[in-house]
């Protein structure tokens, strides 16, 4: 049970909601919030009560933009698992054609996870999910490269999907291998892995840089983009879009 507010918080709580967040957009965006345009006199009277309340009650300021960041979360991932009813949008998603996967590709328990090598979350993601995989043969995982960390991203993930068209079989090792990279790998690390795996990087280089590949890539943003996707890492479970990483015993119990 959680302790009575005081009435006086309870009322103005979505009130300095708001204000905060209207504040943050401007003056005008402030004075719109609260219903309407104002004298410049009423503004500072606002921007006064703002003041004081933060100074009085600086955690029901934290606890309002909390609930504002929370609704405005919950309202893009209820409207990218409208999309994903799409049956466009969930063909794309879940189509294997140009997508790297690990897995049987005929399961039904499916994973697909957008992500970028030089996001530190998606490398925890990918502990769990390497463990995860190690104890469920069942589940496949299908790898949608979306890089949003720089050009230095872009990079590497043009080189994994041309790890992925040249020698699919290999491509998870590389993935491992880039995931397992301490900082931010770059484009001669990139190559060193594939190389290690048995690959010319110069034909893997080359092969990064066509037509095809960039046209794979171009095709994932355009589906993030119907996602509205936030960050990665970002799964998709069935119909649900998860927009943070996630611990194996929330994978399995998704999966069910």
């Amino acid at each position: 049970m959680q302790p009575t507010q005081p009435k006086r918080s309870l009322s103005i709580f979505p009130l300095l909601a708001g204000l905060l967040i209207g504040t943050a957009l401007g003056g005008a965006g402030a004075t719109a919030m609260v219903g309407g345009s104002t004298g410049s006199a009423d503004e500072e009277a606002i921007k006064a009560i703002v003041r004081e309340t933060i100074k009085q009650e600086p955690q029901l300021i934290l606890d309002s933009v909390q609930a504002y960041q929370i609704k405005a979360q919950q309202e893009k991932t209820k409207a990218a698992s409208n999309a994903l009813k799409d049956p466009a949008v969930k063909k794309a998603v879940f189509n294997t054609k140009d997508a790297p996967f690990v897995g049987p590709e005929d399961s039904d328990k499916v994973v697909v996870e957008f992500f970028d090598y030089n996001c530190p979350a998606c490398k925890m993601q990918f502990r769990e999910l390497d463990k995860f995989l190690a104890a469920r043969k069942d589940v496949k995982v299908i790898f949608k490269e979306y890089p949003i960390f720089g050009p230095q991203s872009e990079t590497n993930a043009k080189i994994a999907l041309a790890v992925s068209r040249l020698a699919p079989e290999k491509y998870f090792a590389f993935h491992s291998k880039m995931m397992g990279f301490e900082g931010r790998a770059a484009e001669k690390d990139a190559l060193q892995f594939a190389k290690d795996l048995g690959l010319n990087p110069d034909k893997v280089k080359a092969e990064s840089q066509s037509e095809q590949v960039a046209a794979i890539l171009d095709a994932d943003r355009e589906l993030g983009a119907k996602l509205n996707l936030q960050g990665t890492p970002s799964l998709v479970i069935g119909e649900e879009l998860v927009p943070h990483a996630l611990g194996q015993a929330e994978l399995t119990q998704r999966l069910k």
